[in-house]
């Protein structure tokens, strides 16, 4: 055991101890010693073992504190053998009463100006007595890191209103106007401007459009429920603006997801299909073969190695009249989800983009039937 002697026979306390210990703990040093005690033969120092952890440790029975390790007094002073938690911690009454009570929880305290965040992890050790092991985990950075996530987030839904609002309106008015425009211009000079004024607005409206399901999906999605991807397909597909494009679905998988993000993805995909494929391509949804997740494939023109490692990225688009968000999109909301994306080639030379990762709720739509 790399150098290190342990005694034969050690008590089911002592393993609780190492294995709070070691479960619990992530990167805080661990170190102990051994001492032969002549009365009882070699037993473990456990107070060698709790001072050389970093995080702040109490031994505590019933409602008394029975010992806390160096951590511990350097983050709330002096505490007597057997006195009791609430006097110990007198001027932090919530994390007193948390340990009293036997909760795991974060509790702030407030020490001078600054607040700190301690996250209460309690182990219950074996034997005849009521004794507790209680650590603290600083995790003040987290708990900061957390809030400014939840501030930027919500920042991010702010911004999206107002484009919702302020630049969402007026372009749908815009190219309601454009297209009066053109059913009623017989100028072909003026006609060839007012097209290309419509292109212009249509590709801004689904650029907003794009930066809005970005913005809405965030880092990590967190609501789910059970997909039918084949249900969902269709309704993806009806979207698609190609009177000769084809849908073909060979899989009855029900999926774990955010139902508007997978849908998100799967009119992505499509509408990119036809776009780069033309009006008469034939796209097919089904599962891996390996069970880890979906596919979306065309029959299209294909995606040079090359462009696979950026395609993926905003911005990147192989066509004048494209936004670059489309596949950042799918992309981003299938990362939301915890899944991976893989692009290759279908059987048919066309594009194929794989989804692995993915949490299979049932094999068949059958139970979301009953």
């Amino acid at each position: 055991m790399n150098g290190w002697f342990l005694p034969e026979v050690m008590t089911k306390r002592l393993w609780a101890v190492l294995g709070f210990l070691g479960g619990v703990l992530t990167g805080s040093s661990l170190s102990f010693a051994l001492r032969d005690r002549q009365d009882d033969g070699s037993t473990l120092d456990y107070e060698d073992v709790l001072d050389a952890v970093d995080e702040a440790i109490a031994l505590v029975d019933s409602d008394r504190v029975l010992f806390v390790n160096r951590a511990f007094e350097q983050k709330f002073g002096t505490i007597e053998s057997e006195v009791h938690i609430g006097t110990a911690l007198s001027s932090y009454p919530d994390l007193s009463e948390c340990i009293v009570n036997r909760r795991e929880e974060v509790v702030s305290v407030r020490t001078g100006e600054s607040e700190i965040h301690y996250d209460v992890h309690l182990c219950p050790l074996t034997g005849d007595r009521d004794r507790t092991l209680v650590l603290l985990c600083d995790v003040t950075s987290e708990h900061e890191h957390r809030q400014h996530l939840e501030m930027e987030n919500e920042h991010l839904d702010q911004f999206a209103g107002f484009v919702s609002h302020e630049l969402r309106n007026p372009l749908d008015v815009a190219i309601g106007r454009t297209n009066a425009a053109v059913e009623l211009n017989d100028d072909s000079e003026i006609a060839t401007h007012l097209e290309s004024t419509r292109g212009a607005l249509t590709r801004m409206q689904r650029t907003v459009t794009g930066v809005l399901t970005l913005v809405r999906h965030g880092d990590e999605i967190a609501e789910r429920e059970p997909v039918a991807l084949e249900a969902l397909a269709q309704e993806a597909w009806n979207t698609v603006d190609a009177d000769r494009a084809a849908l073909s679905v060979g899989t009855d998988a029900v999926v774990l997801g955010n139902r508007d993000g997978l849908l998100h993805i799967l009119e992505n995909l499509f509408s990119n299909a036809v776009e780069h494929g033309g009006d008469a391509v034939t796209v097919t949804v089904g599962s891996l073969d390996d069970e880890s997740g979906f596919f979306v494939a065309d029959d299209g023109v294909g995606i040079s190695q090359e462009r696979r490692q950026d395609i993926l990225e905003p911005g990147c688009t192989g066509i004048e009249s494209g936004t670059g968000l489309g596949l950042a999109i799918v992309s981003h909301v299938a990362r939301a989800h915890g899944w991976d994306v893989d692009v290759a080639d279908s059987e048919a030379g066309g594009a194929r983009f794989e989804f692995s990762g993915v949490e299979f709720v049932s094999d068949s739509v059958s139970s979301l039937q009953q």
